[in-house]
């Protein structure tokens, strides 16, 4: 057992807290006052909140792969007997996986809104950034505390009971989580730009303009998922 594959993925989560915490301040910063807060200041932290997500789900792939079960997540949830399939999956079977995975596919959506946002006198844009920050940190905040997945066992055990029963017989667990989370996580980008014009008082549909495609997107997962 290596305590490297845990700290990679504890302090991946750790980053893409700061980094969604940072965005919620600057997001809201350029929405009040766009001349104070420079375009490449949201777009990298919006790319390290991305790469925070993402090191954490590889670090928990790594430890599920080389059979970690110093890791309380992997001992709980996996079996050296493991296809490499149900291996892959079993990532997000459980809560702390589960989550992180929300945490990366959120923080895809944010990079894909803060692409679409060409400068901080986008203040529905901007806005937005600042709240997806929130809710991004939400889930990271989760993940660092209540369901930490990269918690180490004390004496960890030489196996593991594998994934749940209902999980690990059918190859649609591949699909059927992750396009359901691509829906339900693709509906935060319509919630942010709907806060985003509440907080400046905008009427109008610049709004649902702007989150056209995210809605249908999210619909479609949702019903490929379903």
């Amino acid at each position: 057992m290596t305590t490297a594959i845990p700290a990679a993925g504890w302090t991946g989560a750790l980053l893409g807290l700061a980094a969604s915490l940072v965005l919620a301040v600057l997001g809201f910063r350029a929405q009040r006052r766009p001349e104070a807060v420079k375009h490449r200041q949201l777009r990298v932290t919006v790319w390290l909140m991305l790469g925070g997500a993402a090191l954490s789900m590889l670090a928990l792939e790594v430890a599920l792969f080389t059979d970690d079960f110093a890791l309380a997540y992997v001992a709980e949830t996996h079996s050296r007997s493991s296809s490499p399939l149900f291996t892959i999956t079993t990532a997000w079977s459980g809560l702390g996986g589960s989550l992180v995975l929300w945490a990366l596919v959120l923080a895809g959506y944010t990079a894909v809104v803060a692409r679409g946002v060409r400068d901080t006198g986008d203040r529905l844009g901007t806005g937005a950034l600042g709240v997806l920050g929130i809710v991004s940190s939400f889930f990271f905040g989760l993940i660092t505390t209540a369901a930490n997945p990269f918690e180490i066992l004390a004496d960890p055990p030489a196996d593991g009971p594998g994934p749940n029963p209902l999980l690990r017989d059918h190859a649609m667990v591949a699909f059927h989580p992750p396009m359901l989370y691509l829906g339900y996580v693709g509906f935060t980008v319509p919630f942010a730009f709907a806060m985003s014009a509440l907080l400046l008082r905008r009427g109008g549909v610049d709004w649902l303009r702007r989150t056209r495609r995210a809605n249908l997107v999210a619909w479609s997962f949702l019903t490929g998922g379903l």
